[in-house]
């Protein structure tokens, strides 16, 4: 089986110039947890819920007090600063046990998936992906 077999297909992702706060609403506006970032049109990095929780606790301290100031920080600081530009993905036709030891390997929840001719992003695999694969295979075996 490979990647391709179980990716999302067409993954929500942000530019690299997108405010943190877009980030932070586009994660819980999809109910997502990786969000693919791109510049160009090119995957230059992947933000995590995690990355974004002290944020989105700022976010919410900020409106709650009208802090306009932390208002305004959160929509100046793009979302190319807070990213890791070192992104670990995968092909549609790597295998699932090469997705698995990624994942693993780089203790990360989600591979975005890139065409291996163009370099777009076609998809993104995420551990919870896998583990419904897994759960599919318990039953039937």
């Amino acid at each position: 089986m490979k990647v391709e077999d179980i990716m999302t297909p067409d993954p929500v992702a942000l530019r690299v110039d997108r405010p943190v706060r877009e980030a932070i609403e586009t994660l819980e506006k999809h109910a997502i947890r990786h969000l693919p970032i791109l510049e160009g049109g090119e995957l230059v990095g992947i933000l995590s819920d995690r990355s974004v929780a002290p944020w989105r606790q700022t976010l919410f301290e900020a409106e709650s007090w009208h802090d306009v100031d932390l208002e305004a920080l959160l929509l100046d600081t793009k979302v190319g600063d807070l990213i890791e530009r070192h992104v670990v993905f995968v092909h549609p036709d790597t295998g699932l046990g090469d997705a698995i030891d990624r994942l693993l390997d780089f203790h990360i929840g989600a591979l975005p998936v890139v065409d291996r001719d163009s370099g777009a992003l076609v998809g993104i695999v995420s551990y919870v992906d896998l583990l419904r694969v897994m759960r599919e295979m318990v039953d039937a075996g």
